[in-house]
């Protein structure tokens, strides 16, 4: 790991970052649409910032700032397998809003944007590979939700392809082959591996894999034999939520949302809520285009992810939940615990309260780590992931059930339903046996 530690480090010493506050009235590409109430750049290009409201069931239950993006991005890893063990080309990545700058990213991590190079800038790297890729060499394909807590219906594409031309050149230092064990090594690590990685690999097909790379918390759940029937009650609970619950997004102008203003420093709430808007000049050495000025969302604290599992018979299952949230296409499938640092107090019904109790008092915390949101969007935002395992049989309400993790990895693979936060944590499943050594 001593190459992996060291090629991070120098990326971080020698590359220049500087990400400063800025005022909207600075920009000359970004700027505030009166007429519409939106955020917007001068080729309507990237993305805009518009306002949005929830209701659910006729109840009012929150509005705010939301991301428009309307395009589909790529996230790409190219994979090879050397003596039984897979590698990964990853890439060093500085995003704007990320914690500590560089951040273990996957091959290519860009937005439609980028590479029809809407900012004027080079194509980004490996592009070509994935564009001239066949469905021969594709081992996991699928367009996923981003984080419908902060875009409206936003989705990218996850795709992991196989090395096909006798070994694919590194082209630049920004660049490594990192294995399989390496890369769950540098999960262990706070704000290492970036969140495009982790949603990328959550869709890897762990068939692939020798038996011996999986721990003993999940070999057996892999290859569930309920992974049908399981598949068919997640499928029934979510469209009978579609059926009989009623709900309804409205987008509408920034200046519409009651509680929140906007001005030349940014979009405020005047209520205590998860997030504002702020407006950055950045320059970032080595990127397609090196400085530019954008907005970001703040976070005011951090977010708690969690996933329960528990030993039914002889197999591991996790307990998830379905939810729909303000950005959602639909319904989702979600970890047991998805709360804003606002909501950390507010418990809602018994799995909450299992949850964080245990969290207090349970030696078996397999996972305790703190992640990063997706830098390009978020500023300095890392939220709390973990992974409880719990003895006790558990009183379920309706929106919650025991899946095992072929269960998810089946619906990742052949659906939209599995939302980011529970992508994210089925990134570290095979991090829980590192964790007790």
């Amino acid at each position: 790991m001593n190459d992996v530690y060291n090629w991070i480090k120098e990326k971080n010493e020698n590359t220049e970052v500087k990400v400063i506050e800025s005022k909207l009235s600075q920009s000359n590409f970004w700027f505030y649409d009166m007429y519409n109430g939106r955020v917007i750049n001068r080729k309507n290009s990237f993305f805009s910032i518009y306002g949005a409201e929830y209701i659910s069931e006729g109840v009012f239950q929150v509005e705010q700032p939301i991301i428009i993006q309307n395009e589909v991005g790529y996230l790409g890893i190219i994979f090879k397998i050397v003596d039984s063990i897979p590698y990964f080309l990853l890439q060093s990545k500085i995003e704007p809003g990320n914690v500590n700058a560089v951040q273990v990213s996957p091959t290519i991590q860009a937005t439609k944007s980028n590479f029809t190079r809407a900012h004027g800038g080079k194509l980004p790297e490996y592009f070509d590979v994935f564009e001239k890729c066949s469905g021969k060499d594709v081992i996991y394909d699928q367009i996923q939700p981003e984080q419908s807590t902060r875009f409206y219906k936003k989705f990218n594409r996850n795709l992991i392809i196989r090395e096909t031309n006798n070994g694919t050149i590194i082209r630049n230092d920004d660049f490594k082959w990192i294995s399989y064990n390496e890369l769950y090594d540098l999960l262990k690590i706070d704000n290492v591996v970036n969140m495009d990685t982790r949603t990328v690999i959550s869709g890897f097909p762990y068939e692939l894999l020798d038996n011996s790379l999986i721990n003993k918390y999940w070999l057996k759940s892999i290859y569930s034999s309920e992974i049908n029937v399981e598949l068919n009650h997640l499928f029934h609970m979510i469209d009978n939520r579609v059926m009989f619950h009623s709900d309804k997004v409205i987008l509408k102008p920034i200046y519409e949302l009651r509680d929140w203003k906007i001005v030349d420093e940014g979009i405020y709430c005047s209520k205590n809520f998860n997030y504002e808007v702020k407006y950055f000049d950045i320059f970032i050495e080595g990127r397609e285009n090196q400085n530019w000025m954008q907005p970001l969302f703040c976070s005011k604290g951090n977010a708690i992810f969690g996933l329960i599992v528990r030993k039914v018979e002889d197999e591991y299952k996790a307990l998830v939940s379905v939810k729909k949230f303000i950005g959602s296409n639909s319904f989702e499938v979600a970890p047991t615990i998805q709360k804003e640092f606002i909501e950390r107090n507010d418990i809602k019904d018994n799995i909450e309260d299992i949850f964080f109790k245990q969290l207090d008092n349970n030696p078996k915390i397999l996972v305790d780590v703190y992640l990063s949101e997706e830098g390009g969007r978020f500023y300095h935002e890392q939220n709390r992931n973990i992974i409880i395992e719990v003895e006790d049989e558990i009183q379920l309400p309706d929106d919650y059930c025991f899946v095992s993790l072929g269960t998810i990895k089946k619906l990742i693979k052949m659906t939209q339903l599995v939302n980011i936060q529970l992508r994210n944590l089925v990134s570290l499943i095979n991090v829980c046996e590192k964790y007790e050594d």
